[in-house]
């Protein structure tokens, strides 16, 4: 599931930062730890600290602004390469001394590295559609135990199981556009729902990790995932026993809201991803100002220097 940093308002109820990718249907701790069929945006991740982040030009990744500076280096991974591991260190000298550019009213931070340059990076999705199923990558909790009622036979979901920094894809479909304000976090962002069969949600451990969306034979990068509806659950109107979970179901509990009281639910929790078509513009005008030169342009201009050397000595 998708890591956490801290809890974070959800107008009444609460959300926290995402952790790692909990499944509707399956609790194998092993299920869709590889590249999916096609790669589908998995091999544009790499580990940034203990999270992700996603690779969206030759020296930038793009990753979850609330993980703050989780580590002076960028792995891609063999997992994701599919050949060899690769580690950049992170440019501390980026946006003036910043280390980080921070994509203005989101949760969006963009860092550059040194020491070579990525291979591959992830199109940046700009259609504008909110409703589109998606693959979602995410590093941090397995599935622990079950969450029932009327005695073991009502099953509403799974509480959050050990965080083991794996990394781990599922499906989706997004459900909508808010307004991150009126949650008490940040930007426009894109919400789905755990709701049904085969779908994945979000735990800790999952924030910084991505979500692509197939485009005309195309993966696109569409979000980055942000903030989980996690809890605290309890099945008492007095908040006794609390317990965090992904929840498909969560009538007949309640949730904690921020000013303490307890709150009933119902229907299924929600998770939320920072919107890339919304920032795409600002994000578009941080890559065009850190270009990579080219190998083939500079040895021309070296190749030109050297000419005119030699025109100069010859004169």
């Amino acid at each position: 599931m998708l890591r956490l940093r801290h809890l974070l308002a959800l107008s009444l109820l609460m959300v926290s930062p995402a952790g790692a990718v909990i499944y509707y249907d399956q609790e194998n701790s092993s299920y869709n730890t590889t590249a999916p069929t096609g790669n589908s945006g998995w091999q544009y991740e790499g580990y940034f600290g203990s999270y992700l982040g996603t690779m969206i030009s030759p020296n930038l990744f793009i990753t979850a602004a609330h993980i703050g500076v989780a580590s002076s280096t960028f792995d891609y991974n063999s997992n994701f390469s599919g050949t060899t591991s690769t580690s950049y260190n992170i440019d501390t000298s980026f946006n003036s001394g910043v280390g980080y550019y921070n994509i203005p009213g989101t949760d969006l931070d963009i860092f550059k590295v040194t020491g070579g340059t990525f291979s591959t990076y992830a199109p940046l999705y700009t259609g504008g559609s909110t409703t589109l199923a998606f693959e979602d990558i995410g590093r941090g909790t397995q599935q622990g135990a079950a969450v029932t009622s009327s005695g073991g036979l009502i099953t509403h979901g799974w509480l959050w199981g050990t965080q083991d920094g794996v990394a781990r894809w599922g499906q989706n479909t997004f459900t909508g556009s808010v307004n991150g304000s009126t949650l008490g976090l940040s930007g426009t962002l894109l919400s789905a729902s755990f709701s049904s069969s085969n779908d994945m949600t979000l735990s800790v451990g999952d924030s910084g990790g991505a979500a692509f969306v197939d485009n005309g034979g195309v993966w696109q990068l569409a979000g980055i995932n942000y903030a989980v509806q996690s809890g605290p659950f309890s099945a008492s109107p007095t908040g006794s026993n609390p317990f965090t979970a992904a929840l498909y179901n969560m009538t007949g509990y309640y949730q904690q809201a921020s000013n303490g009281t307890w709150v009933p639910v119902t229907g299924a929790s929600t998770f939320y991803l920072s919107d890339i078509s919304a920032n795409s513009s600002a994000i578009d005008s941080v890559i065009a100002a850190n270009p990579v030169p080219e190998p083939g342009g500079a040895l021309l201009v070296s190749l030109a220097a050297l000419a005119a050397a030699v025109r100069r000595r010859r004169s």
